[in-house]
């Protein structure tokens, strides 16, 4: 539920390291690992290659993914494994030696702007999530939306009333359970073919209501 940047890894930081690791423990790249994202492998691979760099490369996304891979580099004769403070930790428990993964200022910085623009866009996305809600909250027309799949995905409290079941009851739900053959027909129309429909009378629990269906 939060979202996360990564710090970019340049091709001089991982370099650096593999030197290292090569001076430090005495290791041909054979026996060296690099624990990185997909992204990362991806963009180094290529340059690892041209430099003739036989490191080993396994692709981590999460934490059981590095204690996996760190179990898998020691059956596959790995003696330095490269990376960040967790893989620091788990290779430290299985035996394994481990250059711990430096990032430059630079890389740094670069992260901290990114970051700053997820922060903005994560705070226009909530404005306009909470403006959304006061217009639903406040009109006295009951809105209900679905999604593509035919789940509801809003109830506002207009739409509570009149059906007279709470918003919980109802979310994530199919929409069918709420109304006739007729108007669930016309729903799965629109969900089809982006059909719409105005001012549909039929009734709720001996109400006349009109039924309105509008595509977005």
């Amino acid at each position: 539920s939060v979202p996360v940047v990564t710090v970019p890894v340049r091709d001089s930081e991982l370099i650096q390291s593999v030197q290292t690791a090569r001076e430090l423990y005495k290791q041909e790249d054979s026996s060296i690992a690099y624990f990185g994202l997909e992204d990362v492998l991806q963009s180094v691979r290529g340059f690892l290659s041209i430099l003739h760099c036989n490191i080993r490369l396994y692709q981590v996304n999460s934490s059981e993914d590095i204690r996996a891979c760190i179990k898998r580099a020691k059956r596959e004769h790995v003696r330095v494994v490269i990376g960040g403070i967790y893989t620091q930790k788990l290779a430290a428990e299985a035996g394994l030696d481990c250059v711990l993964l430096e990032s430059s200022l630079s890389s740094v910085k670069e992260a901290y702007e990114r970051a700053l623009e997820v922060q903005k866009g994560f705070i226009l996305q909530r404005k306009k999530f909470q403006e959304r809600n006061i217009l639903l909250n406040s009109i006295t027309d009951g809105i209900i939306s679905i999604n593509e799949k035919g789940k509801i995905t809003v109830c506002n409290p207009a739409a509570e009333k009149y059906l007279e079941l709470p918003s919980a009851s109802v979310s994530g739900k199919s929409y069918i359970s709420l109304f006739s053959q007729t108007e669930n027909e016309l729903i799965q129309q629109c969900l089809l073919s982006g059909q719409q429909v105005s001012d549909h009378p039929f009734p709720i629990k001996e109400q006349d209501f009109l039924f309105s269906i509008h595509p977005v």
